[in-house]
């Protein structure tokens, strides 16, 4: 018997596309190089750890510019049946806001509990895990786009793109368009 059936069946058997099994196989990789990583920061906690990430986090509030006036945007852009394009940049807006006061929270309260000022609840300290692997943290993904890039290009990425919207803002069209 164990010579006929096979560890891992085809996922035709289950009339699942056979696609199905590179997901598998994926789901499976990918659990066991996050089980690894964080066996490794749990292990490798030191007091450089910790100046690495207060380093990231001052670098990440840094580059983070304001938040957007939606009610300004809402004036100068009002949601009309001609222009849906208006009502695509504020609920933009609205959602970019959102994740830039997720960062900067996350940010701000991971630093004070590192310096001792407040005290590092275990939300901050998956954030601290996560900057310490260059991940993005759980939490800001809740709120974000999908992204698989690690912490430093996506917050490259997340600047351009809300300098997109600050340029669609202020030019009064997308510059794709």
């Amino acid at each position: 018997i164990n010579e006929t059936i096979p560890n891992d069946p085809s996922p035709e058997i289950f009339g699942l596309h056979p696609n199905a099994g590179i997901i598998r196989d994926l789901n499976a990789s990918t659990q066991l190089l996050e089980t690894l990583n964080r066996t490794q920061v749990q292990a490798v906690k030191s007091v450089s750890d910790e100046d690495v990430v207060v380093g990231m986090v001052k670098d990440i509030q840094d580059q983070l510019p304001e938040d957007f006036d939606i009610e300004e945007a809402k004036i100068k852009y009002p949601i009309d049946y001609n222009e849906s394009m208006n009502t695509v940049l504020v609920q933009e807006m609205e959602r970019f806001n959102n994740l830039l006061r997720e960062i900067r929270s996350s940010c701000k309260n991971l630093h004070d509990g590192i310096l001792g000022k407040i005290v590092m609840t275990p939300m901050l300290e998956e954030v601290a895990a996560a900057l310490a692997l260059r991940k993005i943290p759980a939490s800001w993904m809740k709120k974000s786009y999908p992204s698989l890039k690690n912490v430093g290009s996506y917050i490259k990425d997340f600047v351009v793109r809300l300098n997109f919207l600050q340029a669609w803002y202020d030019e009064g069209k997308p510059s794709c368009f």
